[in-house]
């Protein structure tokens, strides 16, 4: 109950609430039917066994799977594992656009904070390999 703001994080401490946007924004606390679409990502799996993954899917892993509290060679070693089995899974793919966004760099001094992004899906041009040397932020994404 409380739309999913109290949730459960167990003695790991692996959710961060941070991470969650949408309970950011009371039209979606103060409302029971949106709130009931905020859901763990446990979900995730029973959606796309089941074809009925919902028009927005917004996944952040847990803290260690992120590299918060490990490194990018183990965020990167989750996701592979992770995201490369749904990529063969219509259900999760078709009509479907991925953006991947990393929110730090790798580098504590790295001042600029480069991070790995990338966009997947039949909406980018196949074989494309675009670099952008464009300065783009978190708030870019937000536009797109």
């Amino acid at each position: 109950e409380g739309c999913f703001l109290n949730a459960t994080v167990g003695a790991s401490r692996l959710y961060a609430r941070k991470h969650n946007p949408f309970f950011s924004f009371t039209p979606i606390t103060n409302n029971a039917t949106l709130c009931a679409k905020v859901v763990n990502a446990t979900r995730l799996d029973d959606d796309i066994k089941n074809n009925q993954v919902p028009q927005l899917v917004y996944y952040v892993p847990n803290q260690n799977n992120d590299a918060h509290d490990t490194n990018v060679s183990y965020a990167s070693a989750w996701f592979k594992n992770w995201f490369e089995p749904k990529l063969q899974m219509p259900a999760f793919t078709n009509n479907t656009l991925f953006f991947t966004v990393y929110d730090e760099s790798a580098n504590d001094n790295d001042t600029v904070n480069h991070i790995y992004a990338s966009l997947l899906g039949s909406p980018v041009s196949e074989n494309s390999d675009h670099n952008d040397t464009t300065h783009y932020t978190h708030y870019s994404f937000l536009r797109t």
